[in-house]
């Protein structure tokens, strides 16, 4: 029996919105933003939002990345194809 498909609608923080128009973002993606984050992380926008490499969890401090380094390895021993899925608007 195939499932049925419900959209939620999801809340939106006022105050990460309307600092994510103040530092240039589009509506939209203010409203996305605004989406996933709440307005106790208002301070840290600028910092959530950076696209410098700083920003950035450093790779020893992701949950199992000594079984995904395994893998990978394992993989490219084998010859076995790779296939890297990413979900790019997670919430920190």
């Amino acid at each position: 029996m195939a499932e049925t498909v419900r959209i939620v609608d999801r809340p939106v923080a006022a105050a990460i919105l309307h600092a994510a128009l103040r530092l240039g973002y589009t509506p939209l993606q203010a409203r996305i933003i605004a989406g996933r984050l709440s307005d106790a992380d208002v301070a840290k926008l600028p910092a959530l939002l950076s696209l410098q490499l700083s920003g950035l969890t450093p790779p020893d401090l992701l949950p199992d990345i000594d079984i995904a380094s395994e893998c990978i390895v394992s993989a490219i021993k084998q010859g076995l194809p790779i296939l890297l899925i990413s979900d790019f608007d997670c919430a920190i």
